[in-house]
């Protein structure tokens, strides 16, 4: 986790190896459609199973702070990095959290503190669904796309958070997701 979270990659398990996704856009693995009046696609999300969550804009997190030692300097001194949204500082003040990274280069830190601003705070969409034996190939860390009509989405890209696969005796091949809704 902190080898992956330090290169803002994320792992894999597939049962059968590990893999390393990196942070860089990928194409989506999977699309998510349910439409009840369909015969053929048949959806592949179970009905009932769709719910959006907004986070609360004061629980995100719009002021970034990531301490870490600099490859640049030849005594390698702990130096600090400020990502921030003043848009969303303006509307509710500072909600700060502080980082500590590995040794690595300053412009490396920003890029990465960005990229953890971005996903934390600039999407503030969740969607839990329920996916059929489609979806068993989909990880956390892939792209997916939704289209949904309730929810208005049409190929909605969204990075997967979870994937909980349940037991062979509860469902039949049946996966719960939590989906970040991304924006363009």
């Amino acid at each position: 986790d902190q080898i992956t979270a330090s290169s803002g990659a994320f792992w894999q398990d597939d049962g059968e190896q590990f893999q390393f996704v990196t942070p860089a856009p990928h194409d989506p693995v999977h699309h998510f459609h349910y439409d009840p009046t369909a015969r053929t696609p048949r959806s592949n999300i179970i009905a009932g199973s769709v719910n959006q969550l907004p986070s609360d804009i004061r629980s995100r997190p719009n002021y970034l702070v990531a301490k870490f030692r600099d490859l640049g300097d030849p005594y390698l001194a702990e130096v600090s990095v400020v990502a921030k949204r003043p848009e969303l500082i303006a509307k509710v003040g500072i909600v700060k959290s502080e980082r500590q990274f590995p040794n690595m280069n300053y412009s490396q830190a920003f890029r990465l503190l960005e990229r953890q601003l971005r996903i934390e705070s600039d999407n503030p969409l969740t969607v839990n669904l329920r996916g059929d034996g489609t979806s068993m190939h989909v990880l956390p860390g892939d792209y997916v796309t939704v289209t949904h009509p309730v929810l208005g989405y049409v190929y909605q890209k969204c990075l997967v958070l979870r994937a909980s696969r349940d037991s062979a005796e509860q469902t039949a091949d049946e996966v719960d997701f939590t989906l970040l809704v991304l924006r363009d």
